[in-house]
């Protein structure tokens, strides 16, 4: 990790560096989050545009489903492979990061996006995520499935994928009900069955309910439905932990694509345009490719649910950049050299109370962290490495991800912690 900022102090001021540095493969991009190489693997299997067939997964684990081949992301956007997934849309990744680098300079040098950022923050329960539009959870069978009033991430305490092990194939003949169901959704919304379709998509979500290829078809079914404030409720939770799907994805699901324009144009003409009626409007048009248009919506969004961070993050990262003032383009450089405190005096055990509950931080001298809390009642534990350059305290999981904060120790016994973005700041006590 202190590789990362080493690299940020040699380049900067160097905006080129950066664009280099997080190239992603669909473009301008970076993989930061879930999403990519290091963790936001698509959904690829199933047989779809691509001709390829994932097969039987015979894993179905607590956050979403993975398979042998060990294809799984971090405590965040878990998604088995369908193959029917032609990847995130190049209009997801075109967004702008500047603006969180310029305000966090050692963001840069992880490369963090909102994704990551958000994802992260509800790892460590910190996180100020809103939905506007949720109401009520899913259920099948009396059983509560998934809740859109928190963000699709999955759960750090489980080390399960994280560790994952590769298995040896399965048996040809071995049933995979949660791809069958979910084969049949699919199937029920190509022939226009959108009801059934829904139906069978919320069995398949009782298998894999952080699985973020079948919530946001959840959401497609949904808007099909004429359902929309539940759609944007479910799009809304997808798109606070990972970029949505591409438009060949989205309009391989339809049998007729037709079918889909005729219900854009019966969402368009919804009098009056409701936030919930934009917020999803603002969905569709960016996976199409209509920036623009989607920004727009979102700034009306923004103006009518000043508390939805989410869409105000949007807004920030599509809305067409503005010409630099001198001072953000060459904003002072940080001292990164060193940590700005004394090692000994941060290392040790902290303890916090906030409104969200307890939480505890244990920075280690070999370099490791725990970090507890508790959210529902449930204590919550991530362990992984850190480290300090100037004020920033840079945690990486062991589920994957990167924690970005700075710290204030205002006397021996008293840190103040803030992580980047819209996160709740904590004052640490030491024990």
């Amino acid at each position: 990790m202190t590789n990362r900022f080493n690299d940020l102090d040699a380049h900067w001021g160097d905006k080129e560096w950066a664009h280099q540095q997080w190239e992603g493969p669909n473009g301008d991009m970076n993989h930061f989050g879930f999403w990519g190489p290091n963790g936001y693997w698509g959904h690829t299997g199933v047989n779809g545009p691509n001709g390829g067939h994932w097969g039987h997964t015979g894993h179905v684990g607590p956050n979403g489903a993975w398979g042998h081949t060990g294809y799984f992301g971090p405590a965040g956007h878990w998604s088995r492979s369908w193959g029917w997934y032609n990847g995130y849309s190049p209009n997801w990744g075109h967004g702008r990061w500047d603006y969180l680098w310029n305000e966090y300079p050692a963001a840069m040098a992880f490369g963090a996006t909102m994704w990551g950022v958000n994802v992260v923050d509800y790892m460590f329960g910190v996180d100020n995520y809103y939905n506007p539009y949720y109401e009520a959870p899913v259920s099948v069978n009396n059983q509560v499935v998934v809740n859109y009033s928190e963000p699709l991430v999955g759960d750090p305490s489980s080390n399960e994928a994280a560790s994952g092990t590769e298995d040896s194939p399965p048996d040809d003949t071995e049933s995979d009900p949660l791809t069958e169901t979910f084969d049949q959704a699919r199937q029920a919304f190509q022939d226009e069955q959108f009801e059934q379709a829904l139906q069978l998509t919320d069995q398949a979500l009782a298998l894999a309910p952080k699985d973020a290829a079948i919530n946001e078809f959840r959401g497609l079914c949904l808007f099909a439905l004429g359902r929309y404030r539940e759609a944007a409720a479910t799009i809304h939770a997808v798109l606070a932990a990972g970029p949505g799907w591409d438009w060949t994805t989205l309009i391989s699901l339809y049998g007729n694509p037709a079918t889909y324009t005729a219900q854009l144009r019966k969402l368009e003409s919804v009098e009056p345009a409701a936030a919930d009626i934009r917020f999803l409007l603002g969905y569709h048009y960016l996976t199409a490719g209509h920036q623009q248009e989607a920004v727009d919506q979102w700034e009306e969004v923004v103006r009518e649910q000043p508390k939805d961070k989410l869409t105000a993050q949007l807004v920030q990262m599509y809305e067409p950049a503005s010409e630099p003032t001198a001072q953000e383009a060459a904003p002072p450089k940080p001292d990164l050299q060193e940590p700005a405190y004394p090692l000994e005096k941060l290392q040790g055990n902290w303890a916090a109370t906030a409104e969200g509950g307890q939480f505890s931080l244990g920075l280690k001298e070999d370099d490791s962290f725990t970090w507890s809390f508790t959210r529902d009642e449930k204590p919550q534990s991530v362990t992984g490495v850190y480290a300090i350059r100037g004020d920033n305290l840079v945690m990486q999981p062991d589920s994957g991800g990167t924690m970005l904060s700075t710290i204030k120790l205002t006397d021996d016994r008293t840190l103040e912690f803030t992580p980047i973005g819209d996160a709740n700041e904590l004052t640490f006590k030491r024990q």
